[in-house]
């Protein structure tokens, strides 16, 4: 664990009141269990449960939380209870904007079928929720947003070529490959760009009950919904320890039968699938130079789906 910041510890008994005015009648701080990009992060307990208190110090992040919660409801069944609490301007001064206390919800054990067809219910819920404006000043147009995709997909090519050699075994060249969906984009409808998680991964969902519920949702946003779609597809399908085409089978069928996928988002599947592999192998680079070898099965499996893909 990184070490955490003294000013912003210095300063946690001074919202601890702030945080009994969550969910919890009387919490009391216990150690940092991390320290992320956007937030630290702290369990409460009150004796009955646990929570999650994250202490922002953007005002930005704490704002996208604030927008995420109020748009599907402080009690939404996607999402964690949470109560949002803005500190007082002093504290923010020191480096201390708001904080939000979580019900904290355990992960899943396994992945099972019935899991997989809970993410894909709780993910189709989530990609029900349309942005209604395109256009503007302050929308970007239709097939804007995956044209900056294909764009930073070609971006971090050049990593993977000087690690892999050039093509990195692709039978076709990768750039021209991604650049020949750019002329296709205006067939995207507006019903394939909703609010996504951005995120998805097994880390990132929790159980209550037999629900699955989304967690971490600074990443949420407004896109498109094949963005999450192609994450979740991939977590299943990397199970070695059970029926992998099973678990696909459940997310689709959790997924259909809460939203239709369009005939155009099924015909863009291949560029967002290649794309998210992309992706996912510009960071195993990263951690492979820093000699962390066990990246080299995780990088097999995305450069070998890649590779079925493209050719």
């Amino acid at each position: 664990m990184r070490e955490i910041s003294k000013t912003r510890h210095s300063l946690l008994p001074r919202v601890e009141h702030l945080i009994k005015r969550g969910l919890f009648e009387a919490g009391a701080l216990v150690t940092p269990v991390g320290r992320g990009k956007k937030a630290l992060v702290y369990l409460v307990r009150d004796g009955k449960k646990d929570g999650v208190v994250r202490l922002f110090n953007d005002p930005l992040r704490f704002l996208r939380y604030l927008r995420v919660y109020s748009l599907m409801g402080f009690n939404s069944p996607l999402f964690p209870a949470c109560r949002l609490v803005r500190i007082e301007p002093g504290l923010w001064a020191r480096g201390l904007f708001a904080l939000s206390v979580e019900e904290r919800l355990a992960m899943p054990r396994s992945l099972s079928a019935g899991f997989s067809e809970g993410l894909g219910r709780v993910l189709a819920r989530l990609h029900l929720v349309k942005r209604d404006k395109w256009g503007g000043l302050f929308w970007p147009s239709k097939g804007e947003c995956s044209r900056i995709m294909i764009h930073h997909t070609i971006s971090r090519i050049g990593a993977l070529e000087r690690y892999w050699g050039e093509g990195f075994g692709l039978s076709k060249n990768p750039r021209d490959w991604f650049l020949s969906w750019e002329s296709r984009l205006d067939e995207l409808e507006v019903s394939g760009y909703q609010l996504v998680h951005g995120d998805i991964a097994i880390g990132n969902t929790g159980m209550r009950g037999d629900e699955v519920v989304l967690l971490d949702l600074v990443r949420l946003r407004f896109a498109f919904a094949l963005e999450d779609v192609v994450a979740a597809l991939d977590m299943v399908r990397r199970q070695k320890s059970v029926d992998s085409q099973a678990l696909e089978s459940a997310f689709w069928e959790g997924y259909l039968a809460n939203r239709v996928l369009s005939a155009t988002e099924r015909g863009f599947l291949p560029l967002f699938e290649a794309a998210f592999h992309v992706k996912r192998l510009k960071r195993a680079v990263k951690h492979l130079k820093k000699g962390e070898i066990w990246w080299n099965q995780r990088a097999s499996w995305h450069l070998g789906q890649l590779r079925q893909i493209v050719n």
